[in-house]
């Protein structure tokens, strides 16, 4: 069960990321209530405590179609909703988001002990170690990488002598 979630997860991205241009401009106008009313199926099934059958087979086959319609459905021609998706905050959580899932163990684990006050305190903990890791490790990082890889870039004419010297070497 667990592998028919993963799979089905990782399929229907796949299949998303290939017929993308066939996919977003069928769901572009999607009305705004019907994104809405989406969003709140998804998130019912998601805290639902559901009945193994549901939760095990039933919800792979749902969930992933379900976050593809939302996802190219997100009704960004609505000035509203584009101004929320604009948003500069959101878009450094955005951005800072991997950093977060790495950092997220902190608040996730079970202390056993937690109040609701110390829960929250450890999500804004978690969120204070992922900028700071974010900002002074992994985009310092990320611009060396990109420095080296600059420096290192083959000009196009040298590209086919490059892969065909390369081919000898195997």
């Amino acid at each position: 069960s667990h592998f028919l979630s993963i799979f089905s997860f990782m399929v229907w991205g796949c299949m998303c990321s290939i017929y993308s241009h066939r996919i977003h401009p069928a769901l572009a106008r999607m009305p705004v209530a019907v994104w809405f009313a989406l969003c709140a199926v998804l998130l019912c099934i998601n805290l639902a405590s559901l009945p193994p059958i549901f939760r095990d087979l039933i919800y792979p086959l749902l969930a992933p179609p379900l976050i593809c319609i939302i996802v190219f459905g997100t009704p960004v021609h609505h000035s509203w909703v584009r101004k929320i998706f604009e948003n500069s905050y959101l878009a450094y959580l955005g951005k800072m988001s991997y950093t977060v899932y790495l950092w997220q163990q902190l608040a996730t684990l079970d202390y056993g002990f937690a109040s609701p006050l110390v829960a929250v305190g450890m999500v804004l903990l978690v969120f204070g170690f992922a900028h700071l890791s974010f900002t002074y490790f992994e985009l310092p990082l990320v611009r060396l990488g990109k420095k080296i890889s600059s420096r290192q870039a083959i000009p196009a004419d040298d590209l086919t002598q490059h892969s065909k010297s390369s081919i000898k070497f195997l």
